[in-house]
C-alpha cells in the first residue's frame, strides 16, 4: 500500500492504515482533554452566550444562544489543574437535552477543554462524558453506541498520558524552534485523506535521545479522516518561530509526536502550553521527570 504526498510516494506497508477504531471514539477524550473531573451532579442552570462566541468566531456578533451550564460537585481531578468544591463548566446542548444526561445526583466523569472566548471550560460531545455504571463507567452515546468500561480501564487510558510516562517511552525528547513548516495532502485506503504538516525544528536542547540532524524533521497528521496507526490527536496551529518541547519516537517515515498532544508542548517563556490551549498544570514537575 503506498501514501501519496502531492507527487511523493511514500511506502506504508508497515505503518498501518486503518480508520479510527471503534475504542478509540470513546477513548478520545480521556486521551486528549485539558481537565478530567469526577463527581456529582449538583444542578443544571440555563445561560444565553452570543453565537459567535460560542463558535469562536467574530466576538458578539451572533444572535442569543441557549446553552447549559453544569455544576459539579467535585471528588476527584484525574487530569487538569487542582479543583475543588462545586465546579461548573458549559455543555454544547440546550438545557432540555442535558438534563436528560446529567440527573441531579448522578456520579459523573467529565471530560472538558477550555474556551478561551467564554472563559470557561465545556464539554462539546456527550460521548466526552462517562456516568457511573456499576463498577465501571458508560460512555455515550458515540459513534460505537454506549459502551461500558471498567473503573481500572479508564484510568489506565488517564496513566498513559502522563508526562512520566510519556517521558519514559519517548525514543527522542528535544526542545527547539520551529524553522519551517510545510503541509501536504496525504491518501490512504479507500480515497481517506489527511493534512501531513511537517515541522523542522532548529533543536538547541537534546534531554533524551540523540539528534543524528539538526533542524529535525517532525511529521504531524493533523485534519483528515486518514488514520494510520501512528496518528494521534495534535494541536492544529503551528509557527516559525515557536518553541516547542517534543517527546517523539521515530517510524519508517520519520519522528513523529507518538502520544500526541500529550507530548508536544509550546514554550511560553517559563510557561508550558498544553494541546496549544492551556497552560500545563504540571509544569513545575518537569524537572523531575525521569527523561
Amino acid at each position: 500500500m503506498t501514501l501519496i504526498l502531492g507527487t511523493a510516494h511514500h511506502d506504508l506497508t508497515h505503518a498501518g492504515s486503518t480508520l479510527r477504531v471503534e475504542a478509540e471514539w470513546d477513548y478520545g477524550p480521556l486521551q486528549t482533554s485539558d481537565l478530567i473531573v469526577r463527581g456529582v451532579v449538583a444542578g443544571v442552570s440555563d445561560r444565553e452566550v452570543s453565537s459567535s462566541d460560542f463558535w469562536m468566531e467574530a466576538p458578539g456578533s451572533g444572535p442569543a444562544k441557549e446553552v447549559a451550564f453544569v455544576t459539579l460537585r467535585v471528588d476527584e481531578v484525574l487530569r487538569g489543574p487542582a479543583i475543588s468544591g462545586d465546579f461548573t463548566f458549559m455543555v454544547y446542548r440546550d438545557p432540555s437535552e442535558t438534563r436528560v444526561v446529567y440527573n441531579v445526583g448522578s456520579e459523573m466523569l467529565a471530560c472538558l477543554y477550555w474556551h478561551d472566548r467564554l472563559n470557561t471550560y465545556y464539554q462539546m460531545h456527550y460521548y466526552s462524558r462517562y456516568a457511573r455504571s456499576g463498577q465501571g463507567w458508560r460512555s455515550g452515546p458515540t459513534p460505537s453506541g454506549d459502551r461500558t468500561f471498567a473503573d481500572g480501564d479508564v484510568r489506565n487510558i488517564v496513566e498513559e498520558t502522563a508526562i512520566q510516562t510519556v517521558a519514559s517511552n519517548a525514543e527522542l525528547v528535544v526542545e527547539g524552534v520551529i524553522e519551517s513548516m510545510s503541509t501536504e495532502r496525504v491518501y490512504g485506503p479507500d480515497s481517506t485523506s489527511a493534512d501531513l504538516v511537517t515541522l523542522t525544528l532548529q533543536v538547541d536542547d537534546v534531554k533524551k535521545g540523540s539528534v543524528a540532524e539538526n533542524p529535525l524533521p517532525i511529521i504531524i497528521l493533523t485534519r483528515g479522516i486518514y488514520w494510520p496507526e501512528w496518528r494521534r490527536e495534535v494541536p492544529r496551529s503551528y509557527s516559525v518561530g515557536q518553541r516547542w518541547l517534543c517527546f517523539l519516537r521515530k517510524n519508517e517515515l520519520g519522528w513523529y509526536p507518538y502520544a500526541g498532544s500529550n507530548g508536544l508542548f509550546r514554550i511560553e517563556g517559563a510557561k508550558l502550553i498544553y494541546a496549544d490551549r492551556v497552560e500545563y498544570w504540571k509544569a513545575e514537575r518537569m524537572s523531575r521527570v525521569q527523561w
